[in-house]
Formats: C-alpha cells, structure tokens, sequence
C-alpha cells in the first residue's frame, strides 16, 4: 500500500470520526430519547414555574435536593423552550470556581439556554461564567471548563456573544496548557459556522472568504434589481446596463483633435 492511498484512508477515517461525533452532539441536544417522560409534561410552563418557586422557597431543601430540582428545571426549560427570566439570575449567584458540583451546575446553565431566550437575559450569566473562570489567574482546567461552558451556551443561543468578547476568547488557542488551547480552537471553529464575522481575519479559514464573496455577490445582485425596478418605475423603462458605445466617427474625430 502506497503513503498516498494510506494518507486517503486516514482522512476518510477522520472525517467519519467528525461526522459520527457532530451526530452524537445532536442527540445530545435534542434529548428526546433520554427524557422522554419530559416530553409528555402537561402545560410544561406551569410545571417550571412551579418547581422554581420550590426552589426559591427551599430554605430547609439539602444542597443535593436543590441540585436535582436544579437539573429537572433546566431539561424542562431547554426541552420545551421555555421563557423562566429568573431562572438566569438565580444560576448567576452559583457560578463560582469553588462551588460545590459546579460541573454539574455549569451543565444545567448550558442545558437551560435556547435560541428563544432574548440575549438580554443571558449576558449576565455569560459576563459571571467569564470574569470567574477566564483569567490569567485560574487554573487551567478552569478556564478550560469555563471557555467549553461558553461554547455550550453559544450553541444554544449563539446571539448572546459580542464581537470583543470572542476575540478575547480566541486569544487562549496559544496557551501552553492542551485543554485551554483546545477549548479555544472548539470555540472558534464553531462561530466559523455561525457568525465567521465575529472573528479575527485570521482566525476565520480559508472557507470564511468564499462565504462573505457569495453572499456579497448574491446582495449586489439585488441591489442592482432593486435599482432598475425603481428606475423602470419611474421613466416606464429599464435603463440600460452600460453606456452606449460612441460612433467610430465620433471616436476618429476626438483622437484627431
């Protein structure tokens, strides 16, 4: 066997790894399978709320009982798309490096997030889930766990990041630590689908130019639709796409003058 026929079968082999693992992250969203019963939840709306009013009022609930109603009120909201705004500000006084079961905590903020929360209500949290994780002072498996969470979140409700703040975040792909330069590259590969925009020139691949030269070229396209339609509008006629040519004559005349 040639190095290139086995060059070939390891990207074939990689890019089934690729397709296998992008499937397994969405069924991992979805959920429907796991959380069936959840599914079946009449009026899902009244259910959460009142299991966050139990919660609130849970001063004599163990620490172990909160994280359980935690993690049912999170599925219940992300399954079913629900509006909770104070479901954010209550997980923001949580979200701190030395908290108990964090991970878990961190992965009920993510579970919670949808494409139907308003940003508004989810820049809190993603500005505390940063200021306590990302800094040059932390550890680096906390910024690792604190960079993939913000990635979690983006998935879920990619409007709620800024411009600024994603590029503050893709300075961490040079970190000496492996799982802080992964999380970060894991973060700008996925805006590179999402908002490539977002990014830094460099950061955005060698797809992100052929992506802006299409759309650009589809919106000049309507742009210069736009233009004659109004212009046939109002003179009851097309203008014609470029200047009419001048006679030879006229060209002979005006080189000899």
């Amino acid at each position: 066997m040639t190095r290139t026929k086995k060059k070939k079968q390891e990207k074939l082999k990689r890019q089934v790894a690729s397709i296998r693992r992008a499937n397994k992250k969405e069924e991992g969203i979805s959920n429907e399978a796991r959380f069936a019963a959840m599914t079946l939840v009449n009026d899902p709306q009244a259910f959460a709320e009142r299991l966050f009013h139990r919660l609130q009022a849970g001063t004599a609930l163990t620490f172990d009982t909160k994280m359980l109603l935690i993690q049912v009120l999170s599925r219940v909201v992300g399954l079913h798309r629900l509006h909770l705004m104070h479901l954010y500000p209550f997980l923001q006084r949580y979200v701190q490096p030395n908290q108990r079961d964090v991970t878990k905590l961190l992965a009920a903020c993510a579970t919670a997030c949808h494409e139907l929360v308003p940003p508004d209500a989810l820049e809190p949290l993603l500005k505390q889930l940063v200021n306590q994780f990302v800094h040059d002072r932390a550890r680096p498996e906390v910024v690792a766990v604190g960079i993939n969470t913000v990635r979690e979140i983006c998935l879920r409700c990619p409007l709620v990041m800024h411009a600024d703040l994603l590029q503050d975040l893709a300075q961490y792909k040079r970190a000496r630590d492996k799982p802080v330069a992964t999380a970060a590259r894991a973060l700008i590969s996925l805006f590179r689908e999402l908002a490539p925009g977002m990014l830094e020139k460099k950061d955005r691949g060698k797809g992100a130019f052929f992506f802006f030269f299409f759309f650009a070229a589809r919106r000049r396209t309507r742009l210069r639709a736009r233009l004659r339609e109004t212009a046939g509008g109002e003179t009851g006629a097309s203008p014609p796409d470029a200047p009419a040519a001048r006679p030879a004559s006229t060209r002979l005349d005006s080189r000899g003058e």
